[in-house]
């Protein structure tokens, strides 16, 4: 699905950035909880208790991350909309929520990290054109890129 941009009265350019799931996105999304999991798995002498439980913890992470990434959770955004007045995440059913940038994102030249909270939850989620990992398109995210590093004031200046 292309990018689309509408221009709005000041003469913004609305950056409209579509995401689909990734599986191999969400593989990357769940390492991070399965690596404890394996750890402890691994090790000799630690009672079963912390076991059981250091994996459980795990698998849940990892199974809600995954989830994320594939865009299959009520807070999975469908797309996000950067424009004049903020950004905005798109979920399914067409209806919008404002969403701030939060501390802790990153942001490289073909993959971002995004901690986005709104209504009080923060989510975190990866935007990528990395081969095998894709869930964007390049346009759209170097789009989205340069506007999260220069902000809704400087954007229309690109």
């Amino acid at each position: 699905m292309p990018a689309s941009s509408t221009s709005s009265s000041s003469g913004f350019s609305r950056i409209d950035v579509p995401l689909s799931p990734s599986p191999g996105l969400a593989a990357v999304a769940a390492a991070p909880w399965l690596l404890p999991a394996g750890l402890v798995l691994g090790l000799d002498g630690i009672p079963g208790a912390v076991t059981v439980g250091v994996t459980a913890a795990s698998a849940v992470g990892a199974i809600t991350a995954t989830r994320r990434q594939l865009l299959r959770t009520r807070h999975s955004p469908l797309r996000l909309i950067a424009g004049p007045d903020g950004l905005r995440a798109v979920h399914a059913g067409g209806e919008e929520q404002p969403v701030r940038v939060g501390t802790g994102s990153r942001i490289a030249h073909r993959f971002l990290w995004l901690r986005l909270s709104g209504s009080g939850h923060t989510h975190p989620l990866l935007l990528s054109t990395l081969p095998g990992i894709r869930n964007t398109d390049a346009q759209s995210l170097r789009r989205l890129t340069g506007w999260l590093r220069l902000g809704p004031a400087h954007a229309g200046d690109e």
